[in-house]
């Protein structure tokens, strides 16, 4: 049992259940799929698979996308709120709308967003 409910008629019983099958599991997910929740599970399952993030320390409000061209990664980086976020991301990126180099901070007005490409150099 990953996760179980806390309160109501099902209290103590399993919200959240894995069971290994083969060279995976299955997992059976009995609650309300909300946005914690969803973000709980994928940082549970990324981590336990050795997955990282495409683009690191971004804030929760900025959703990163990833298109690849031969060795060149395009990444989108938009701002889904009403508040301004700032990200660090590094060097090594290239402000496609821009057409500079991106700065290793970005700022993020409200639903602002980003393009950015990246050439790697080893696959």
């Amino acid at each position: 049992m990953v996760g179980q409910w806390e309160q109501g008629y099902l209290k103590g019983s399993p919200a959240v259940t894995e069971q290994a099958f083969g060279q995976g599991k299955a997992i059976r997910y009995g609650s309300l799929f909300d946005l914690d929740a969803s973000r709980y599970l994928l940082r549970r399952y990324a981590a336990e698979v050795g997955l990282k993030p495409m683009v690191q320390n971004l804030p929760d409000q900025i959703e990163v996308t990833r298109r690849t061209k031969g060795r060149t990664d395009f990444y989108f980086l938009l701002n889904h709120d009403d508040t301004a976020a700032e990200a660090n991301i590094g060097d090594s990126y290239f402000d496609v709308l821009a057409g500079a180099v991106a700065p290793a901070r970005l700022v993020f007005a409200p639903f602002d967003y980003y393009v950015l490409r990246r050439d790697r150099l080893h696959d």
